[in-house]
């Protein structure tokens, strides 16, 4: 009889391994993507000019800042998820799947238009440079678009 849960157990974890790779993998993927293209950029603007590469690296902030509020989207969902798997009510989860994806696509949006329409703005609240401000501004502007693609995926 033991050998028989024991071995339900093991299919359990294989089965629960193999669904959080399917999930692990993507992002991590993701992940490697965005970081090899902020390394490609750095890299490329180090031979064109000194100040473009800081102008970017300065603007590249915005990013981070809302990928900060991606992961405490995340982790906030990630927990009502667990509570709500503990007592089996999937129904539940579904809502905060809706409601996450609803807050992810709304700051999304938010960086995206002020990342748009006032990237001058962002970036005088990093540096007081004018000429890091005009790169980065142009930059961000460029940038603002892959915004709404990070917020639905």
């Amino acid at each position: 009889m033991l050998k028989q849960v024991k071995g339900s157990n093991n299919e359990f974890n294989r089965t629960l391994n193999h669904s959080l790779l399917s999930l692990v993998l993507p992002i991590a993927f993701q992940n490697l993507i965005s970081a090899a293209a902020i390394a490609v950029d750095v890299i490329m603007l180090g031979v064109i000019n000194q100040s473009v590469m800081s102008a970017v690296s300065l603007a590249g902030q915005v990013t981070f800042v809302l990928s900060l509020f991606y992961m405490g989207i995340s982790t906030g969902a990630g927990i009502l998820t667990a509570q709500y798997w503990g007592r089996n009510d999937v129904k539940v989860i579904q809502r905060v799947f809706s409601i996450t994806s609803i807050f992810s696509l709304s700051i999304s949006v938010i960086f995206f238009l002020f990342s748009f329409c006032f990237p001058e703005f962002l970036m005088r609240l990093l540096t007081n440079d004018a000429e890091l401000i005009h790169y980065g501004a142009i930059f961000l502007r460029t940038v603002s678009f892959s915004y709404i693609a990070m917020g639905i995926s």
